[in-house]
């Protein structure tokens, strides 16, 4: 039987530091403050089959975790599937809809 492959977030604050220029991601008070209720899109990665940028519906943010569902049916093998429960950091936050 063949292992699933790991998928992970992508560090968008050290994306940004690395590519300022082409790389924009919302401001540190804006990814910290996301409620619940907001869309926030991150990068989802797995080392054997790329990424891809997905949307998830926070159900809660408290003390720098935040808590949501995947909203999106991923491409790419390995990824979370739509409805997914996942946690997270604003760190990883690369845009926010809403909320």
């Amino acid at each position: 039987m063949s292992k699933q492959p790991q998928w992970h977030l992508v560090d968008a604050v050290e994306r940004n530091r690395q590519n300022p220029d082409t790389f924009e991601i919302p401001t540190k008070t804006d990814r910290e403050s996301v409620k619940a209720g907001a869309f926030v899109k991150l990068i989802f990665e797995v080392p054997e089959t790329g990424g891809e940028r997905m949307w998830v519906l926070v159900s809660s943010a408290l003390n720098g975790q935040v808590k949501g569902t995947v909203n999106n049916n991923p491409v790419t093998p390995g990824m979370p599937a739509l409805g997914d429960q996942i946690e997270f950091e604003p760190k990883h936050i690369i845009a926010i809809f809403g909320g």
